[in-house]
């Protein structure tokens, strides 16, 4: 499957995971639970998928991606919990635009940390979804 087929289907799981918060919220599931589980089965399906792609072999656990793994784990929690509380009292409409800027950051690093090129029509879309999103949040 080419990138562009893996960031759709990305973009449509990630999508449906959140949606499920929300529908969460709305039938009142316990976020907390929904959460564990989600990162509870994503590790071991994780496991088998990695394993089946021969991908991952337990027997060169190394420390670097132990390490970026661990912090990865944590901004993911720490911005799970922060949406999750979020869309207690707000709208998903106006919080998910916002949630989705992030990008920016993967963009942003990306320019600067491993010299990513981007043209000026990639960059006039991120304009465009800056004001996209103040647009979207403004009263």
């Amino acid at each position: 499957m080419n990138w562009f087929a893996l960031a759709a289907l990305a973009f449509l799981g990630f999508g449906l995971t959140n949606l499920m918060f929300k529908v969460g919220e709305r039938v009142g599931a316990n976020i907390a639970i929904i959460t564990i589980v989600l990162y509870l089965l994503g590790a071991i399906f994780s496991v088998i998928w990695f394993t089946s792609q021969k991908q991952l072999d337990l027997n060169l656990i190394q420390t670097k991606p132990i390490l970026i793994g661990a912090l990865a784990a944590l901004f993911s929690i720490i911005g799970t919990i922060a949406v999750q509380q979020a869309l207690r009292n707000g709208p998903a409409s106006l919080i998910y635009p916002i949630v989705g800027l992030s990008a920016l950051i993967v963009i942003t690093a990306s320019l600067l940390l491993f010299k990513e090129v981007v043209t000026p029509k990639q960059l006039i879309g991120v304009v465009f979804a800056l004001i996209a999103v103040a647009l979207i949040t403004s009263k």
